[in-house]
């Protein structure tokens, strides 16, 4: 599950699947991407926090009943 936080006009994203260690934005039409380390720094330690306090996350994991069940009407190879 992709994360996020935006203070100050940046935008942090880090998405665990894509084995990075985040990427830092400008907040505006473009959302350009920015090169400033410190701030980077800021706002991954704001979401670490965040992700420290939240409740755990639920299992994404598809049951094999339903995974069957899709199977079964063509929707899941």
């Amino acid at each position: 599950m992709e994360h996020a936080v935006e203070s100050d006009g940046y935008f942090f994203t880090r998405a665990p699947w894509l084995d990075d260690d985040g990427q830092l934005f400008a907040l505006g039409w473009e959302q350009q991407p920015v090169d400033d380390a410190a701030t980077a720094a800021r706002l991954a330690a704001l979401l670490d926090a965040w992700d420290r306090k939240a409740p755990p996350r639920r299992d994404d994991r598809m049951q094999p009943a339903t995974e069957q069940a899709l199977r079964s009407l063509g929707y899941v190879e």
